[in-house]
């Protein structure tokens, strides 16, 4: 990000101002996110979460100077509770031994793609001399992740709707 923000020319100040409120976001998420997976359930957290992110990078990408701040907070409020939301969700299908595998690999999964993401990203400044790009395959993948909220509540209203042909109980 820093890297980015300089290239525009901006000041180096932006970028601490931009993971500040990344942390602080972040602090506040993991509860109140949390709090919203509890009540209304783990799929309309993670949408929520997802769309919020895709919103701030589409407004970071749109005015990088501007929305900067706005683009830590979606970071903030997606990647620091996300952890937690999904370990519930997992555990609505898994016992906690299948959780907690699952989820580690999950979390190792996210390590190497964050590595693999910094040397494509690092391939792509040295093709462009820019790491616009960068930023918008970050959007693009914030869509995927909507996308796949959406397919998560879907799939879950499916579960909920008993079939036409059922009998009752």
């Amino acid at each position: 990000l820093n890297t980015y923000l300089d290239s525009l020319g901006l000041a180096a100040e932006l970028g601490g101002y931009t993971w500040t409120t990344a942390g602080i976001s972040g602090m506040f998420a993991g509860f109140l996110v949390g709090k919203l997976a509890d009540t209304k359930g783990h799929a309309s957290a993670l949408m929520l979460i997802f769309s919020v992110f895709f919103v701030c990078m589409l407004a970071f990408i749109y005015d990088a100077e501007l929305f900067a701040p706005v683009a830590g907070f979606g970071y903030g409020l997606m990647y620091f509770p996300m952890w937690g939301v999904i370990a519930g969700w997992v555990s609505q299908s898994f016992g906690a031994t299948a959780t907690m595998q699952i989820n580690g690999i999950c979390m190792v999964t996210f390590g190497l793609g964050g590595t693999v993401g910094n040397l494509l990203a690092g391939y792509i400044f040295d093709l462009t001399q820019s790491l616009s790009l960068v930023y918008a395959i970050i959007s693009i993948d914030a869509f995927l992740l909507v996308l796949l909220g959406i397919y998560i509540i879907l799939h879950q209203k499916r579960q909920l709707i008993p079939p036409l042909d059922a009998e009752p109980a």
